[in-house]
């Protein structure tokens, strides 16, 4: 998982909207080419900042793509849904776009580049979704998990990864503390969730540093349910759970003196340059 913008993402989604905003550049380049020719279109990217024009369309599309929630895992893998917020997402972003060359026209990528381009944004687009849901849900591709615990926690993991196959999750065991030890080998994971209730004289600390020794991955199932819901289970919600969450903080922070710094050391010093009248001095003790 990568967190990205105070929410997390899986590695997958994220290559896709990486992958995406590529296309939609790739996109308007091949347009301008196919309008303008090789060396005209290359004169335009280069002397007309027509690259960076590029950028902000790409930029403008991406972001309608985000927050009309297309990367969120759990519509990913619904393709009517995902059809028709993509319909959604390019009328967004063409009036945004048009908003925004009414008022800067300098913008503006030309008339005919920009809707060859938006057309074949939209072609691209719908057939990379479809093809890298069909590479991406595919087993082979997707890592081996065991799951260790055998309580709410467990099975809210074993519901949601089994349902979303996006993720590049499979679930191939759920075990307990007792048999974990015997048939942990014949399972063979990529990485073994810890969704035990209570760690305390159950956890097989000495097993799992070996498997990560081998280079299995060791995940906290309540972390792990939070990245991939964005809910926080609080049914085992465990102190430590808040002690290393990177979103607790305090709601005030402490008040610093903002003062300058000159003063700041004037304060400090305030006793040694005071005025000779109101200095305290005692006089020598001369003997008789």
């Amino acid at each position: 998982m990568i967190r990205l913008l105070h929410a997390y993402f899986p590695r997958r989604t994220f290559l896709l909207g990486v992958s995406e905003a590529l296309l939609v550049t790739v996109a308007f380049v091949i347009a301008a080419i196919a309008l303008l020719g090789a060396n005209n279109a290359s004169l335009m990217l280069s002397h007309q900042r027509g690259f960076f024009k590029i950028l902000l369309v790409s930029a403008a599309f991406i972001t309608c793509v985000y927050y009309f929630d297309l990367y969120d895992t759990s519509i990913l893998s619904n393709r009517r849904e995902v059809l028709g917020r993509m319909i959604r997402v390019l009328g967004t972003a063409y009036f945004l776009l048009a908003v925004l060359y009414h008022f800067y026209p300098p913008l503006h990528l030309g008339r005919g580049i920009f809707l060859l381009g938006f057309i074949l944004v939209a072609i691209l687009l719908l057939l990379w979704r479809h093809l890298f849901m069909a590479v991406s849900t595919l087993p082979r591709f997707a890592k081996r998990a065991l799951i260790l615990g055998d309580g709410k926690l467990a099975e809210s993991l074993r519901i949601e990864l089994g349902s979303r196959s996006e993720l590049g999750i499979r679930v191939v065991g759920q075990l307990t503390g007792q048999t974990f030890l015997s048939r942990v080998a014949s399972c063979q994971p990529d990485s073994v969730i810890i969704a035990l209730g209570d760690w305390r004289g159950s956890l097989p600390v000495e097993t799992l540093l070996r498997l990560k020794n081998r280079g299995v991955t060791i995940q906290d199932g309540a972390e792990l349910y939070e990245a991939v819901t964005g809910k926080i289970p609080v049914h085992c919600l465990r102190l430590s759970c808040l002690l290393f969450s990177p979103g607790m903080r305090a709601s005030h922070p402490p008040h610093h003196d903002r003062r300058p710094r000159l003063e700041r050391k004037l304060s400090a010093g305030g006793d040694r340059r005071s005025p000779p009248h109101t200095r305290r001095s005692v006089a020598p003790a001369h003997p008789h």
